[in-house]
């Protein structure tokens, strides 16, 4: 197994799809990820800080599992989730589908899609650049 990969998450947009009102779509927040890959399989664990689409302070820690793409350039296509705070619930589950775009000693683009489970609630798209340190 390669050594780890860590990365500065810089937290930022978001982008709802339906529900009933209207919601704060610029997320600013810091994370950390540790990304292992393995035979073009990528294990990751992530923990940070966001202000959340209805402007309140939110935590997350979770993790991704996916598909490696490429080498130096490449394209990681899986799923992600987690835990976070900062919602209606103390601690609120989350999953999504998650696809990076990234090149390797550069950084990456990080898109998360969590579709939504009620009529009521919107489904979501969620974007993070990665800065590899």
């Amino acid at each position: 197994m390669a050594d780890p990969t860590y990365y500065l998450d810089i937290n930022g947009l978001s982008k709802h799809f339906g529900g009933e009102q209207e919601y704060n779509e610029v997320n600013p927040g810091i994370g950390i990820t540790r990304e292992t890959e393995k035979d073009k399989i990528v294990k990751a664990l992530m923990a940070g800080y966001y202000k959340n689409s209805f402007e309140d302070p939110s935590l997350y820690l979770g993790g991704h599992l996916a598909k490696r793409f490429g080498d130096d350039y490449y394209l990681d296509l899986g799923v992600s989730g987690g835990l976070l705070t900062g919602y209606e619930d103390p601690i609120t589950p989350m999953a999504a589908l998650m696809a990076q775009l990234g090149k390797k000693d550069l950084g990456r683009l990080k898109l998360q899609y969590v579709p939504s489970i009620e009529a009521k609630e919107p489904s979501l798209l969620m974007m993070n650049l990665g800065i590899p340190f």
